[in-house]
């Protein structure tokens, strides 16, 4: 079954073939009756209107056409063509904007989900920890140029940094360092520290860390008094 475009591409096709035979038709009537009254090509020029409209003089041509024998052109199908073939292209405007409006729907309805799952299923920060790490590497340089390096995993989910070796995992000989400073632990993944009422505290960035642990993403400078340890996925 032939769709509306179809419909109204043939529309136009035939009211444009109708304009153009009603334009011959209107040539060869009128040149055989000029011919036949003894008029020339000039004449052509008073028969002009009769292609559009039936004036006096259209009328009067058409009766001699009876004694000629044509049958006398009739500006009335001239304008049916005409009506069919913008009826059509009327037809193919309406499916036209259709198509555009169908689009911009499909663009706005894309552009909606690309915003719904935007605020539903937001990515991560490329600073978020995977859920997935399974270890995480604590390093820093310290001031005699010793490098300290430590990791915190699920085998060994926590560790505390401090001075006195009996209270502490990691120790770090700095008079500036608690006894027990800094308590870094792995949960699901993550990685958390959480300050022991250390004498300089524990800063992340220039955030201070207090008790409440506080969450660590790859690359944070985490500090402990006067060390700066950097944080990353082992």
């Amino acid at each position: 079954m032939a769709s509306k475009d179809d419909w109204a591409q043939k529309l136009m096709l035939g009211g444009l073939a109708g304009v153009v035979l009603c334009v011959l038709w209107w040539a060869m009537f009128y040149s055989r009756v000029i011919a036949f009254t003894g008029g020339g090509a000039r004449d052509f020029s008073q028969v002009a209107g009769c292609l559009i409209y039936s004036s006096a003089p259209c009328v009067i041509i058409k009766g001699i056409s009876s004694l000629v024998g044509y049958w006398p052109y009739e500006p009335f199908f001239l304008w049916l063509s005409g009506g069919v073939f913008a009826v059509g292209a009327i037809l193919r405007s309406g499916q036209a904007q259709d198509k555009v409006r169908s689009a911009d729907g499909a663009m706005g309805l894309n552009r909606m989900s690309s915003m719904g799952q935007s605020a539903t299923t937001k990515p991560s920060s490329p600073l978020a920890p995977d859920p997935a790490v399974a270890s995480w590497l604590v390093s820093a340089i310290l001031s005699d140029g010793q490098i300290l390096k430590f990791d915190i995993n699920r085998d060994a989910p926590y560790k505390i940094v401090g001075r006195d070796p009996n209270q502490a995992d990691v120790v770090i000989a700095d008079d500036a360092i608690s006894r027990a400073h800094a308590r870094i632990e792995w949960r699901d993944g993550d990685l958390w520290v959480a300050d022991l009422k250390s004498t300089n505290g524990t800063k992340v960035g220039n955030r201070a860390v207090g008790a409440e642990p506080q969450r660590l993403y790859p690359s944070d400078k985490l500090q402990l008094g006067p060390v700066v340890f950097t944080i990353s996925t082992a």
